[in-house]
């Protein structure tokens, strides 16, 4: 097959794909995603600030705001909690009325005025009659601001903004570089960042300034004012037209923000670093070129795309020093790459690292790495680490299923036994309900709170831990954790189906499945019931075989839309108790392919990415969570997905566009996707060929899952389109992915039903167990007699 070589040579300046961005989309809703300027997973991300509080402010910006506070120089790319905003500054020409700083500096901005793209950011201040206009490089932020008309203006700086100072400092080196510092805390509870910014003209140096804190009128009524000083600086410019600012930022020190400045710019020329950020851009962005589908759809697909490559983001200068989870300062060894930072890893092990491992190999290593020198430096791999802190949010051990995942995808060149090693140090942590998992196979709900989700996630990331040790040939540790990641059924409820929380041994009565609760993670009992995506075949027993396991995801799509129980403003995008708004229904529309009905799978995939997703600023359902909501977008619209990282496999779905070329970075060989016979109304897979990248061909296959390594290794994937549902493909069990877990000498636990409490002398107790037929005893002695239960 020949691979046309106008979409394999995108990124040489054929087209202009950082044009294709959107960077508004996530913006409004609650996608809680910034506008602004970054380069493909750089330090920096220079964006304005428009919000400073409440859960949609999280970004530091919403599409519904008309006033920007200034351009801080880190955000978060579309978490649930708030930090970062670090570095603030804004350019003035006059002062509101205000009794804070932020207030006399902030700026009407008219949404008119507001211009961006991958790369570029702009918008007019109307207050201060000023053209804002943002670029960078990896680890610098490059300003222009251009004035209405020549006037004095003044440059703020404002290291109070956002999160809650621990200290700071800030000082001139000449007229034409100030530098400082700021450590924070907040999410983080210990954030470092330096800086160095410097001038294209020169200022007089106003210093620190003061805020009226208390007022008095005395008895003879004159008045009197106490002033105190607040960590808002001042430099004056003077009349002038233009100003052009760079900002470069170290986690290390003053002299490491310095070096990467002087090593990543070079003269006061913004068009030209705008250009360059615009063209990295290009090249990232080509790592996928797509053909065909709508304009809003390709819109929708590069700005996806674009979210997904915008996070993790690197955390090392350019001489390699980083500061590690001790919140020291370390050096990278030699060709060890870059360091990186903000890894959200309960929602992006899911769809965005597998898609790194995918179109980012080099990178992906470099993460794996990175993950490593966390266990090294600090004790423990990450959960959700942001700037060197162990942040102690969210669930799971998920590097683990990270680095499983890149090694089947081929990517290797650590120290296999330090990351076993790491990853049976998180699992044998005595934390987090860990101790009740490994000594009772699942987590009471009286000992640990979210014990139903914990114990799921532990299982999976159990089995990628039993998956790496028996690759690396430690049958010990496999029989160990491939035991441990079967303990999911000890909490699946042998009558409703459900994996529903116990309390001392018994099921914790008033059962509904639609009730949010401190029992599940951001979800229900619904949104969990398909967790266990490591035994999709065990969990198909419990239900019925493929009849019972497909009118069970029938029933979630259509069951009633309202949640009962607590309030949880992460349960969005709703279908039936199908939450598409939260990472753990991601994977549940691929599901009916696990027992032979990949129509099924077609059908909602297809009206998720319809539906859920579009080219405007409340185009996300939910959080766009470090690019994991972009990532499934992505993988959905390539025309497969991810459904159980580090199996190996990707389950396929539908495909959105004619034709998409997958080429990563350092590959010889492009994947080429192309979905033959395509159209509104086919997009129903009926059978598949594999041209490998030495010119083999498959005949027609009716297997509905892809190997990784095929994807790895490059060729021609040819899908063949219909308008309805074929008789045969990924209907025999030979032809659907495989999700069976194999644990020898596993019997899950028996489980009781009892009330709560009583007020009788006595009260009755039911028995029961997973598997019907099995012989239960039982002892009220303490062990010394037992007896054989019968119902």
């Amino acid at each position: 097959m020949v691979i046309a070589a106008s979409l394999i040579g995108c990124g040489g300046g054929s087209e202009a794909l950082h044009r294709e961005v959107n960077p508004w989309i996530g913006t409004g809703g609650h996608g809680h995603t910034y506008p602004g300027a970054t380069s493909p997973f750089g330090m920096v991300q220079l964006s304005p600030d428009t919000r400073l509080e409440g859960w949609d402010g999280c970004g530091g910006y919403h599409d519904t705001d008309s006033l920007i506070y200034g351009f801080s120089h880190t955000h978060l790319q579309g978490t649930g909690v708030s930090d970062y905003g670090d570095i603030l500054v804004m350019p003035c020409t006059q002062y509101r009325q205000g009794d804070s700083w932020r207030d006399k500096y902030k700026s009407a901005f008219r949404k008119s005025t507001e211009r961006g793209h991958a790369g570029y950011y702009g918008v007019h201040l109307d207050d201060h009659g000023v053209l804002a206009e943002l670029t960078t490089t990896p680890r610098v932020g490059i300003h222009r601001y251009t004035l209405d008309e020549p006037d004095t203006l003044t440059w703020i700086v404002d290291l109070e903004h956002r999160d809650e100072l621990v200290h700071y400092s800030m000082k001139p080196r000449g007229t034409r570089m100030l530098v400082g510092h700021r450590v924070s805390q907040n999410w983080a509870e210990e954030q470092h960042v330096y800086f160095a910014m410097a001038f294209d003209h020169d200022f007089e140096w106003g210093d620190q300034l003061g805020e009226i804190t208390r007022v008095d009128t005395l008895e003879d009524g004159s008045l009197v004012q106490e002033m105190s000083m607040v960590p808002v600086f001042v430099a004056d410019f003077g009349v002038l037209s233009e100003l052009n600012v760079h900002v470069g930022l170290s986690f290390c020190d003053i002299e490491g923000a310095i070096q990467n400045l002087e090593t990543e710019v070079d003269g006061f020329d913004f068009d030209r670093h705008r250009a360059a950020c615009e063209a990295q851009w290009d090249d990232q962005l080509c790592r996928i070129a797509i053909e065909g589908g709508t304009q809003d759809e390709r819109t929708t697909f590069y700005t996806a795309l674009y979210h997904a490559t915008t996070v993790p983001n690197v955390a090392s200068d350019v001489d390699g020093r980083y500061r590690g989870t001790d919140l020291r300062v370390h050096q990278l060894e030699q060709g060890q790459g870059e360091h990186y930072s903000v890894f959200s890893l309960w929602d992006t092990y899911r769809a965005l690292h597998p898609l790194l491992a995918w179109i980012e190999p080099n990178r992906t290593r470099d993460m794996v790495h990175t993950m490593l020198r966390m266990y090294e430096d600090g004790g423990q791999l990450p959960v959700w680490e942001l700037a060197a802190n162990y942040t102690g949010c969210m669930i799971g051990y998920h590097s683990v299923p990270v680095i499983v995942d890149a090694e089947q995808w081929g990517i290797e060149g650590w120290d296999a036994e330090v990351a076993l090693e790491a990853m049976v140090q998180a699992a044998d942590s005595m934390h987090l309900g860990l101790d009740a998992y490994a000594e009772l196979g699942y987590i009471p709900s009286d000992h640990e709170h979210e014990s139903v989700s914990k114990t799921l996630e532990y299982a999976f990331d159990d089995a990628c831990i039993a998956r790496y040790a028996s690759a690396h040939d430690r049958p010990d540790l496999a029989s160990r954790f491939a035991k441990r990641a079967a303990s999911w059924k000890n909490l699946a409820h042998p009558e409703t189906g459900f994996i529903q929380a116990k309390r001392q041994g018994a099921w914790v009565e008033g059962f509904d499945p639609r009730e949010v609760n401190f029992n599940f993670t951001e979800a229900n009992g619904w949104q969990y019931l398909f967790a266990p995506v490591h035994d999709v075949a065990g969990q198909r027993d419990i239900l019925g075989g493929d009849e019972g396991y497909l009118a069970r995801l029938t029933a979630l799509f259509e069951a009633p839309i309202q949640t009962t129980g607590r309030v949880q403003p992460d349960i969005t995008g709703l279908i039936g108790q199908y939450a598409h708004g939260n990472e753990p229904s991601h994977h549940v529309a691929y599901l009916a392919t696990y027992s032979g009905d990949p129509g099924a799978t077609a059908e909602r995939v297809s009206a998720l990415c319809r539906d859920m997703y579009a080219n405007t600023p409340d185009g996300l359902c939910g959080n766009e969570d470090c690019g994991q909501m972009s990532a499934w977008f992505v993988w959905s619209a390539l025309g497969m997905y991810p459904v159980e990282p580090g199996s190996g496999e990707v389950v396929l779905g539908t495909p959105m566009f004619n034709r998409a070329v997958v080429l990563p970075d350092g590959a010889s060989h492009p994947t080429d996707i192309r979905a033959r016979g395509l159209n509104d109304r086919a997009k129903f897979i009926t059978g598949l060929r594999w041209h490998d990248a030495t010119g083999t061909s498959s005949p027609v296959l009716s297997r509905s899952f892809i190997p990784v390594q095929d994807l790895a290794s490059g060729g021609t994937l040819e899908l063949l389109m219909a308008p309805k549902p074929s008789n045969t493909f990924g209907v025999a069990e030979s032809d659907r992915p495989t999700s069976a877990w194999q644990a020898t000498g596993f019997v899950a636990v028996p489980s009781v039903s009892a009330p709560r409490t009583f007020q009788e002398d006595a009260t009755t107790l039911e028995l029961g167990h997973l598997e019907s037929g099995t012989t239960l005893e039982w002892s009220a002695d303490g062990g010394a007699t037992w007896r054989v239960y019968s119902a």
